[in-house]
C-alpha cells in the first residue's frame, strides 16, 4: 500500500468535513460585508505542534495587517482564503503529515463590520515516520566521502519531510560533483515500511565518468591581461572535477572591482575526452571611478566624502584611491595603494598614507603619516556561498606624527598641573605631540549568512598592537588588545543581533600613551543613551578624560514593521576604566530604547532612541551638569 493511502477512508471523510465547516464561516463573512473591504487584523492558530505559528503564517495568502498607523492593511478575500486552507494541507503533506486537517474556522468580527480576527483549529494528524534512510551507488566515492551521508538532514525517526529528502538527494548529488563525477544524478524513491506510518526512503545514484577540468576559454577582455582573470581560478586544467572550486572561483572573480559581469561556465554539453573546457566571460567597467556623498548625522551633523579610484592602476589589477571626507567631527585625506596578488591567490599588500584632523567632545587630534599591510583572505568550502566560514588575517606596520590636545574650551577643567603631566599633555598648554611607531595583527573569522544584513552567524575579530621607541623612531610605548564577538540568530521573521566588545591598553608609564589612543564610550554605534564620547572617566570637574580598560555589551533586536520599515529594540551597557585592568573594578552604565530602520540603496537609514538607566553622577556637558539623561541618534548603517 503506498505511503498516500495508508490512513483510511476515515480521515479522508474528516478532512472533507473541515474543510466544509471552514468554508460555511468564510461564507458567513462574505455574506456580512463586501469582498475585499474588511481588514484581516489576526490570523491565530490552535492545535500547532509539529510547526510553528510562524512558518504557517508564511504560505498564507491572508496576511495580519500591521498594527503601526503607517503598516499596509490586508483585506480579506475570500477565494484567497479557500486557497489557503489547501495551501495548509499541502504544507503539512510535504512536512510528514499528509492526515492533517482543519477542523473549524473560528471568525470574529468587529461591531461595524470593517476588521475581522480569524482562527484557524487544525488536528496534524499521525505522520508519516522515515523508518530507514538507504542510499545505493555510492561505490565510486572514497570511503571518507562516503561518510559524509551520515550528516543528511534526513533521519531515520523522524517525519517525512519532503524539503529534507529534497536537501539530502542535493547532498549526495554534490558529493559525486565535488569529487570528479559532473554528469551524476541521484533519485530518491520510497515505499511502506513495517510499521504502521513509515517508510523506507532510499537514493539511488548514477555517477556517470569520472571528468577532469579542460582549458579555459576566457571572452570578453579589452584592457585586463588574461593572467588578472587566471589566477583568480583556484583549478588548472587536469585538475580532479570539483563543482565547489567554480563557485569558489565564480566569488573571487566577482569580486574584482574590474568586471560588470563575470562568469564561469563548465561545458558539460562539449566535453573533450574526459575534461571538461570552461567558458570564462566577463565585461570591462570603466577602471576610472568617482562618487561622491553627502549626508547628515546627529553626531557629524553635515557631512560629505569625495572619493576617486583607478582599479587597474599600472594594469595587474592593481588600485589606487584617493578619497577625501570633512564634516563637524573630521577632516581627513586618505591614499591608498593596493597589489591584489602578492605571491599567491589571497594575499595582498596596501599602502597608504593619510592627513587627519578630528574633533571630539573634550579633546581634538591630528595624524599625518602612513602605513603598509600584508593580508590575506581565505574561506571554507560550502555548498551554499552563504555558509562559507571566511578568514581575514593582517600584519601591519604604521608610522604618523600625532598632535592632540585638549579642546581650549576645556582648559580650564582640565587645570590641575599633575593631571595634564599624567595624562601626557604639556602642563602649561595641555597639548601633547609624537611619533607613534607600532607593528599590529588583526585576525577575524566571519561565518554569517549575508555580509550587508546578516539574519544568523557570527562574527569574531582579534587586534593585537605594539607600540615601541625600536620601531624606527617611535616615542611611544604600550600594547593593546581588542576583541570583538558578534552572534545573529532568526527568531521567526526578527533577527536577535549580540555585540561584546573588550579592549586594554597596557603600558607600565601612561604618559608613553597618546591621549587620542585613550578609550571613550557615548554615541551612535556605543551607548546610545550617551552622547559621542561622553563615557569614561571623569576628571574633579565632571569632564571625561578618556580611559584605558573598555568593556561594551549590546543586543538588538530587529523585526519588521511594514514595507521598508523595521523596528528596534536595544539595550546597551559598558564601561571605560581608568587603568588597564589591574586596580579598578568596572561600573556598567547602561541605557535602553527604541529605533527604526528604513532601507535605502545606500543602507538603513536609522533612527535610535537611547534612554539612560544609571546616569553619570557629576558628567559635565559644554560646561554645563548633564540634565538629559537620553540622546536621539540618526544616521546611515547599522548600530553593529
Amino acid at each position: 500500500m503506498a505511503p498516500g493511502t495508508v490512513f483510511g477512508w476515515n480521515d479522508a471523510v474528516s478532512r472533507i468535513i473541515g474543510r466544509l465547516t471552514a468554508a460555511a464561516f468564510v461564507f458567513v463573512l462574505a455574506g456580512c460585508h463586501e469582498e475585499g473591504a474588511i481588514v484581516v487584523k489576526d490570523v491565530a492558530f490552535t492545535g500547532l505542534h509539529a510547526v510553528s505559528d510562524g512558518d504557517l503564517k508564511a504560505v498564507l495568502a491572508t496576511r495580519e495587517s500591521g498594527w503601526l498607523p503607517w503598516s499596509p492593511k490586508h483585506y480579506f478575500d475570500r477565494a484567497e482564503f479557500e486557497a489557503d486552507l489547501q495551501r495548509i494541507h499541502a504544507y503539512y503533506a510535504d512536512h510528514g503529515y499528509p492526515s492533517q486537517r482543519v477542523r473549524g474556522v473560528d471568525v470574529d468580527l468587529a461591531e461595524d463590520r470593517s476588521s475581522v480576527r480569524v482562527r484557524i483549529d487544525i488536528d496534524e494528524g499521525e505522520p508519516v515516520v522515515v523508518e530507514a534512510v538507504r542510499f545505493e551507488g555510492l561505490e565510486p566515492l572514497p570511503e571518507n566521502v562516503r561518510r559524509q551521508v551520515d550528516a543528511a538532514p534526513l533521519k531515520a525517526g523522524a517525519p517525512r519531510d519532503r524539503n529534507a529528502v529534497r536537501a539530502t538527494r542535493d547532498l549526495t548529488t554534490s558529493l559525486f560533483k565535488n569529487n570528479g563525477y559532473p554528469l551524476a544524478a541521484v533519485d530518491a524513491g520510497e515505499r511502506p515500511g513495517e510499521a504502521p506510518h513509515s517508510v523506507v526512503v532510499t537514493f539511488r545514484a548514477n555517477a556517470g565518468e569520472e571528468m577532469r577540468f579542460g582549458e579555459f576559454n576566457i571572452t570578453g577582455l579589452e584592457h585586463v591581461t588574461p593572467d588578472v582573470v587566471q589566477r583568480q581560478i583556484v583549478f588548472e586544467p587536469g585538475d580532479l572535477y570539483r563543482e565547489r572550486l567554480v563557485r569558489l572561483s565564480q566569488r573571487r572573480l566577482s569580486s574584482l572591482e574590474l568586471f560588470d559581469l563575470a562568469n564561469i561556465s563548465p561545458r558539460m554539453d562539449e566535453p573533450q575526452g574526459e575534461r571538461v573546457p570552461v567558458r570564462v566571460t566577463v565585461a570591462e567597467g570603466p577602471p576610472r571611478r568617482l562618487r561622491l556623498g553627502i549626508g547628515y548625522g546627529t553626531e557629524e551633523r553635515a557631512r560629505g566624502t569625495v572619493d576617486w579610484q583607478h582599479v587597474n592602476f599600472l594594469g595587474g589589477a592593481r588600485k589606487a584611491e584617493v578619497e577625501a571626507r570633512a564634516s563637524f567631527l573630521e577632516r581627513s585625506v586618505r591614499l591608498n595603494f593596493t597589489e591584489p596578488y602578492l605571491w599567491r591567490p589571497g594575499w595582498s599588500l596596501t599602502v597608504s598614507g593619510r592627513a587627519e584632523h578630528l574633533e571630539q567632545l573634550s579633546y581634538s587630534s591630528e595624524s599625518y603619516g602612513g602605513r603598509a599591510s600584508i593580508a590575506y583572505q581565505t574561506e571554507t568550502s560550502a555548498e551554499n556561498p552563504n555558509d562559507a566560514v571566511r578568514y581575514n588575517v593582517r600584519f601591519g606596520y604604521a608610522h604618523e606624527h600625532l598632535k592632540y590636545g585638549v579642546r581650549a574650551d576645556a582648559l580650564q577643567d582640565l587645570s590641575r598641573r599633575e593631571e595634564r603631566i599624567a595624562l601626557g599633555l604639556d602642563p602649561e598648554t595641555g597639548r601633547g605631540a609624537g611619533t607613534l611607531a607600532s607593528v599590529d595583527f588583526d585576525l577575524e573569522r566571519r561565518a554569517v549568512d549575508d555580509p550587508v544584513a546578516p539574519r544568523r552567524g557570527t562574527i569574531l575579530s582579534l587586534h593585537l598592537e605594539h607600540a615601541a621607541p625600536w620601531l624606527f623612531g617611535g616615542t611611544y610605548r604600550f600594547d593593546e588588545v581588542l576583541v570583538e564577538g558578534r552572534a545573529y540568530r532568526q527568531v521567526g521573521p526578527a533577527v536577535l543581533a549580540s555585540r561584546v566588545n573588550l579592549g586594554s591598553v597596557i603600558a607600565e608609564d601612561s604618559t608613553t600613551i597618546p591621549f587620542s589612543r585613550r578609550y571613550f564610550l557615548g554615541g551612535s554605534t556605543s551607548l546610545r543613551g550617551w552622547g559621542r564620547f561622553q563615557v569614561g572617566p571623569l576628571n574633579e570637574d565632571g569632564l571625561p578624560i578618556g580611559g584605558r580598560a573598555l568593556v561594551l555589551l549590546s543586543s538588538e533586536l530587529r523585526f519588521p514593521a511594514g514595507g521598508k520599515l523595521n523596528g528596534v529594540a536595544f539595550v546597551d551597557a559598558g564601561s571605560v576604566g581608568s587603568s588597564d585592568w589591574s586596580d579598578e573594578r568596572l561600573r556598567l552604565r547602561v541605557n535602553i530604547g527604541p529605533g527604526l530602520r528604513y532601507q535605502t540603496p545606500v543602507g538603513p537609514l536609522r533612527a535610535d532612541l537611547g534612554y539612560q538607566l544609571n546616569p553619570i553622577p557629576g558628567l559635565v556637558v559644554n560646561g554645563e551638569p548633564e540634565r538629559r539623561h537620553w540622546r536621539v541618534h540618526v544616521s546611515i548603517g547599522q548600530a553593529f
